[in-house]
């Protein structure tokens, strides 16, 4: 088994758009409630720090393997897509990128009431981060992965697909990343 350690570098700021379930305050009106709870959208650790959940790299990685098609050498017409999906795991949930949720920044938009495109449109805030950087580790369980397949993929999964809210994936910009670095390990 080997693993890898990208250095990974904002190119677009990144917005995230988790989850949240916080009940509402008696009376509370939804844009006050908007304004009073947009920092929850944020991933963070017990430190309080944003970070960002390792299965979106996980899942960038592996819809950018599928979209590039690219074919195994020797295996008729197996594409890479399969061996990356049960090939590479994250080696933690969550990866810090340095910024306390508290420095974050509101982004106010414009988005569908229901979540789906058409209808009626509301006002929504999230957080946004202009710049940020993550170090981020994989485990490749695969051995029939390349090393320069793996480094080209995860490269192009930072403009093709991003990650979080309003990503290229989706017809947006942000989430997009470069790879500054990545150093190879043997493991176990």
């Amino acid at each position: 088994m080997r693993t890898f350690t990208a250095v990974l570098e904002s190119r677009s700021a990144y917005s995230q758009s988790r989850r949240h379930d916080l009940p509402k305050l008696n009376k509370e009106s939804d844009t006050a409630y908007d304004a009073r709870t947009w920092r929850d959208h944020c991933t963070v650790n017990k430190d309080g720090i944003v970070c960002i959940p390792a299965m979106a790299f996980k899942k960038a990685i592996d819809r950018t393997a599928q979209k590039l098609g690219e074919k195994v050498p020797g295996r008729r017409g197996a594409t890479w897509a399969g061996y990356f999906k049960g090939g590479i795991i994250p080696m933690e949930e969550l990866f810090p990128i340095g910024i306390k949720v508290e420095d974050v920044q509101p982004l106010s938009v414009w988005c569908s009431s229901t979540g789906r495109p058409g209808g009626s449109q509301v006002s929504r805030t999230y957080p946004i981060i202009p710049k940020w950087t993550a170090t981020v580790e994989f485990e490749v369980l695969d051995n029939i992965l390349p090393e320069e397949v793996i480094e080209r993929t995860l490269s192009e999964s930072g403009l093709i697909v991003g990650i979080g809210r309003f990503r290229p994936e989706n017809g947006g910009f942000n989430g997009r990343y470069a790879v500054k670095s990545v150093k190879w390990s043997n493991g176990l």
